[in-house]
């Protein structure tokens, strides 16, 4: 880690150097980036609090500098879960960026984008699918790095969802699928998971033939490739089944949930909620089915 050398570094200036002295600064810049790295967020956050003050009388507030010491402030608030105070401070940034930078400058779409991941955190949807439709569409017109766009097609198809505009989601979701197997290898646990998403949506959106192509492809290249991760592995079969159930397979999905619960149930390491989660599934499929006497012995296991 790069940690310590930097303190080092950050306590020599401090002895040689005033406290507002450039190469201060700097060092306390750079080690509020590692410490955020590193998921110190509390620190990282400390230290922003004591720099932007120094930032702000140097520079001035609308410094570019200044700006993106402040979107990193936020982004920490946010992941300590500070969510009112990161939309305040974001949705201002926004506005600032778009006066000072232009709305299609890669800072402003930056910030649009950490706006959107917000709102969606404070559950507004509607909001967070704005900021990110304004991003991708500014991503298209340029020749933005292709997992940027990415990342903002796998919160927005997310963000629809949540909305109950399904079709809409899929829409996306197919492109973010699409440009995962364009760039990366198969098998790539990015890769697997917009699959994964993908085959949910099809089936929520009455495709379930489709879903189950998705969702088969997926698991059997989540087993090739991702065999040592089982309990991410697991999802994708037992959404396998899901698919199956909606498509009618109903004993094709019972082989498959039956295969997920078996496993989940002699694992050590597996958590409560996947066996809980397991035994929801597997109930609501046997009822779908007809078989409510089988369906009662998941239902019992989970005391509903």
């Amino acid at each position: 880690s790069a940690e310590p050398l930097i303190r080092e570094t950050l306590a020599a200036h401090l002895e040689r150097y005033p406290e507002k002295h450039p190469r201060v600064f700097s060092a306390r810049a750079h080690l509020a980036s590692v410490l955020s790295d590193q998921g110190l967020n509390a620190e990282a956050l400390e230290i922003y609090d004591v720099m932007l003050p120094q930032a702000q009388a140097m520079w001035g507030p609308d410094h570019r500098n200044v700006l993106t010491m402040r979107s990193n402030r936020a982004v920490e608030l946010e992941i300590l879960g500070e969510h009112d105070r990161a939309w305040a401070e974001q949705t201002e940034l926004v506005d600032l960026s778009v006066r000072l930078l232009g709305a299609s400058h890669p800072d402003t779409l930056n910030r649009m984008a950490n706006t959107a991941g917000v709102a969606t955190s404070l559950g507004k949807f509607d909001l967070a699918s704005e900021y990110f439709q304004q991003v991708l569409e500014a991503y298209d017109e340029t020749q933005v790095d292709p997992f940027s766009r990415i990342v903002v097609l796998n919160n927005l198809a997310f963000s629809l969802e949540r909305q109950g505009k399904r079709e809409d989601a899929l829409v996306i979701q197919r492109r973010a699928t699409a440009d995962y197997e364009e760039h990366l290898e198969d098998g790539n646990m990015s890769t697997l998971i917009s699959r994964n998403n993908l085959a949910i949506l099809l089936m929520k959106t009455g495709h379930a033939e489709a879903s189950v192509v998705e969702a088969n492809k997926n698991y059997e290249m989540g087993r090739k490739y991702q065999a040592g991760h089982k309990f991410v592995t697991f999802p994708f079969r037992m959404n396998l089944g899901r698919c199956l159930a909606a498509a009618e397979r109903f004993e094709d999905a019972e082989v498959e949930l039956l295969a997920v619960y078996g496993e989940l149930q002699g694992d050590p390491g597996a958590t409560d909620a996947s066996k809980a989660r397991i035994r929801e599934v597997l109930a609501q499929t046997y009822q779908a089915w007809g078989k409510e006497g089988e369906a009662a012995k998941y239902l019992d296991a989970t005391g509903e």
